[in-house]
């Protein structure tokens, strides 16, 4: 999971970079699309989900995220 991170451009382009700008700015256009108690019962929604997903998957599965991925257990 770290190489995700530690691999990627945007990590290390500057908060003024192409790629951190769009981050951003998709990140604002959502906010502004939704109200606290939207984005928090989503998040729950998404938690409750995941946790019954995830814990039913054998430990040692990858899941594939495009150009990386993960086992299971390395998302938990």
């Amino acid at each position: 999971m770290l190489e995700h991170f530690t691999g990627n451009a945007w990590v290390t382009s500057g908060l003024d970079s192409a790629d951190n700008i769009d981050i951003r700015r998709r990140s604002e256009q959502t906010a502004a699309a939704t109200t606290p108690r939207e984005l928090a019962d989503a998040v729950d929604a998404a938690l409750t989900d995941l946790r019954a997903t995830v814990t039913a998957q054998p430990p040692d599965r990858n899941v594939d995220l495009g150009d990386w991925g993960l086992k299971v257990d390395d998302s938990c």
